[in-house]
This record gives C-alpha cells, sequence and structure tokens, in this order.
C-alpha cells in the first residue's frame, strides 16, 4: 500500500490525542478529590496512557453522581483506546480502518472530558492548551 499522506494522518491524530488528553488532566484536576495528571509534553505519551487507566479506576471512588463517575471512565476509556489504536496503526499502516476508530474515540473522549468539565463548572475557553 502506498504510505503517502500516512505521516499527516499519525501527526493528526497525536496532535489531538494530546490536545484531548490535555482536557483531561484540567477535569482531573478539579475533582472533589484531585487526580494530578502528568504534563503533556510529547516525551511523556506512555505516562498518559498508564495515568489516565490509574485515573479509571480512581474515579470510583469520588464523591460525585454515578452518571459523572460513568462520564468520566466511559470518556477515559475512548482516549485509552484511541492511544492503543493510534499504536497499532503505526505496527500496522495498511490498517486504515484505525485511523477512524482513532479519530471517533478521540472525538468520544474529547467530549466527555467538555461535558464533564462544564458540569464542573471549568472554562475551557480559558484554559488554553497551549498547542
Amino acid at each position: 500500500m502506498d504510505d503517502n499522506g500516512f505521516g499527516e494522518l499519525e501527526a493528526d491524530a497525536a496532535k489531538r490525542l494530546r490536545r484531548v488528553y490535555i482536557l483531561w488532566i484540567t477535569v482531573m484536576a478539579a475533582l472533589p478529590i484531585p487526580i494530578v495528571l502528568p504534563r503533556a509534553e510529547p516525551h511523556f505519551v506512555n505516562a498518559w496512557h498508564t495515568a489516565l487507566g490509574r485515573a479509571w479506576d480512581l474515579v470510583a471512588d469520588q464523591p460525585v453522581e454515578n452518571g459523572a463517575k460513568a462520564l468520566a471512565q466511559t470518556g477515559i476509556a475512548h482516549w485509552l483506546v484511541a492511544h492503543e489504536q493510534l499504536s497499532g496503526f503505526l505496527h500496522h499502516r495498511d490498517e486504515l480502518w484505525r485511523i477512524t476508530a482513532i479519530l471517533t474515540n478521540i472525538h468520544y473522549a474529547g467530549m466527555a472530558a467538555l461535558n464533564l468539565g462544564e458540569a464542573f463548572g471549568i472554562d475551557f475557553d480559558e484554559e488554553d492548551d497551549d498547542s
């Protein structure tokens, strides 16, 4: 399969994944019992995955409504799947369906973070993602 455009697809997906991770940093810090995630520096990408996986567990103990817990865990799960699909795409570059899976999961992870953040009173317009 021709490799044209794959570099752009990967870069766009990685940029989106980072932006949504930054949303999760903000949302997790705003929880009643704050969960601190590693900075969004590119060389920490594996730490992001590990930290969000742990955050998924910790959200269950938050003193928030069950709907908020479910939204957080669902959004985090979508981010984790997107990250894993991006890793898979890097190893199986002929599987273009992975890009669709990545972008779809990033979208749902971002929407969950934004909705949860809104419920916690976070104004993301003022939270610049520095990218």
